[in-house]
Order: structure tokens, then C-alpha cells, then sequence
């Protein structure tokens, strides 16, 4: 089977809408040939085993730190079809303590999805949610199970205008949490911020979760598009997926009503395929060595 082929494989496979925490079999978003089941273990942050059937075929797809494939029918021929490789690991772990980090810092898996998605789309910059990076890639192979793994969510790329302070809110939204977890957690691509643990964070929510604005100092500090500083008035372009920029994933409202360039147009692991393939050449290379990522979040301690 083609690498070709494969990218259109992906809709049939996981074009879904997958609902956190939900432990009913979902039907939304499917294609109308398919029938897709997820399943949740608390333990494993309700990521723990996502369950597609196919016809004639059951692939499961296991647990947010390993990737486990189970068959019957044609399934594992799909999964462990090779489509790139990779000269190094890249992870959502600290490769030091073993804990996840995707959803507090940058990590080199997280600076690779986010570049997918600016290059992919060709806007000023990207941002992709820490939860929405879902497992590691070891070095050397990368089957088409592996990038399933990373976005089982079925998520597709959007691109819309929003201004510098719109982009700054959902820094501030991301990082609210550090230096604890938080899903909405920002990893970035054309841009770069800095994270002050010393000012104590001041978000604002509504009794819904969603973002509704900043009432003290901002702990995310020194955000450069390129070289550049952030223009708080100033329009750029910017790539994520539906579930953030039009769905107000993880309590992003601060996109709603912005201007829509590019609706719904690729899938979340499509993206990433195209990327390494058409843009990497097919091998994710040196350039993303460090797993703590090239420099793009600067997460300032407490003193």
C-alpha cells in the first residue's frame, strides 16, 4: 500500500469526534462506512484504549505512554505499514523522571506536530494542545499505527486570523496550570514565549470552563513571532485544528468569531504524514534531537 493511499486511509480510519471521558460508544463525526468505539481507563487519563472497528477488522489502540494493536481481519497490515522513519526518539516524556511532560513544556514530539501544521497550511505560526499529543516514537520506523497513536481525535487542520492579543489569551490559557499539567497546553511553531512561575496565574473562566480574560499581570512574557515581538493589534494568520480554533477545545473562546481561512481541510495525523514525508523527505532528522525541544517555551522557575 502506497504512502499515497495511506493518507486517505486516514478519514476512513479515525475521521472522528471523539468526547473526553466519554465511556459510551460514540458515532459522531464518523464516516458513514465505519463504526468507531473508544474506551477510557481514569488511570491512564482517559486515553487508555481506543477501540476502532473496521469491517471484518478490530484495531485497538493502547495506552498513552505504549502502543499496543491487537487484529483480526486486515487491521495490522494497515497499522504496521511504514510510511517514515526517524533518526531520533520523540517524546511527550521527560526522558529524565519518565513523567509526562507534552502537557506542561516543550518537548521535541510537540515542536514537530506544531511545525506539521504551519507548514502544512502556510500561516504565520501554528499551535497544537499538549492534549492532543497523545504518545511517544521511538527511533527508527515509524508505521502508520505510531502516527494514528499520536492523534487518534480524528481533529482537522483550520487556519483563521486572529490578532496578537487573541494569540497572547490562549498562551496565558495554556500555561495557567504550569508548572502543573493542563491539556490546552500550547506547543507552538513560527513563534516563542516565555512562562514567569513567579506571577501567580489570573485567568478567568466561566462556570463552563471557557476562557474569559486575564484579570491580573500575565505570567506568559516576551512572545516573538520569528525575531519579531508579538503586535498585540496586529492580524496574523495562525494553524490548529477544529477542536480549538471552532469547537473552543480546552477553553479557547478566544477564537470564536475569527475570521476562517482554511476550514477543516486535512486530518490531525494526515497532517503530520505530509509533513514528514513531502516536507522531511521522509526521515525526521537532528533538527529535533533534543527531546526538550528547540527553545521555543522558556519556563522561567520560581525564585
Amino acid at each position: 500500500m502506497t504512502v499515497k493511499k495511506l493518507r486517505y486511509l486516514a478519514y476512513a480510519l479515525v475521521a472522528v469526534a471523539f468526547c473526553a471521558c466519554q465511556k459510551e460508544p460514540s458515532t459522531s463525526g464518523l464516516h458513514k462506512d465505519y463504526l468507531v468505539y473508544t474506551a477510557y481507563d481514569t488511570e491512564a487519563d482517559f486515553g487508555a484504549v481506543d477501540t476502532y472497528y473496521l469491517p471484518d477488522s478490530i484495531l485497538l489502540i493502547g495506552g498513552a505512554d505504549k502502543t499496543e494493536y491487537w487484529k483480526d481481519g486486515n487491521a495490522l497490515e494497515i497499522v504496521n505499514t511504514v510510511v517514515a522513519s526517524t533518526k531520533v526518539e520523540l517524546t511527550v516524556n521527560d526522558p529524565v523522571s519518565g513523567e509526562r511532560m507534552v502537557r506542561r513544556q516543550e518537548t521535541n514530539l510537540g515542536d514537530l506536530c506544531a511545525d506539521a501544521y504551519r507548514a502544512m497550511s502556510g500561516a504565520d505560526i501554528a499551535v497544537v494542545n499538549g492534549g492532543g499529543i497523545r504518545v511517544s516514537i521511538p527511533a527508527g520506523d515509524i508505521t502508520y499505527g505510531q502516527i494514528i497513536a499520536v492523534h487518534p481525535f480524528g481533529n482537522e487542520m483550520c487556519v483563521v486570523e486572529a490578532t496578537g492579543q487573541q494569540i497572547l489569551d490562549a498562551l496565558e490559557m495554556g500555561a495557567r496550570n504550569a508548572p502543573g499539567e493542563c491539556g490546552g497546553f500550547l506547543q507552538v511553531s513560527g513563534m516563542s514565549y516565555e512562562i514567569d512561575l513567579n506571577v501567580e496565574p489570573t485567568v478567568e473562566v466561566n462556570a463552563d470552563g471557557m476562557f474569559t480574560g486575564v484579570s491580573g499581570e500575565y505570567r506568559v512574557k516576551n512572545v516573538k513571532v520569528g525575531d519579531e515581538p508579538l503586535d498585540l493589534a496586529k492580524t496574523y494568520t495562525l494553524a490548529s485544528h477544529n477542536y480549538m480554533l471552532k469547537s473552543a477545545g480546552d477553553g479557547m473562546a478566544m477564537f470564536q468569531g475569527c475570521t476562517l481561512l482554511q476550514d477543516s481541510v486535512m486530518i490531525d495525523n494526515q497532517v503530520l504524514i505530509n509533513y514528514i514525508v513531502d516536507v522531511l523527505g521522509g526521515v525526521v532528522g537532528e533538527d529535533y534531537a533534543d527531546p526538550y525541544g528547540q527553545g521555543r517555551i522558556t519556563v522561567i522557575e520560581k525564585k
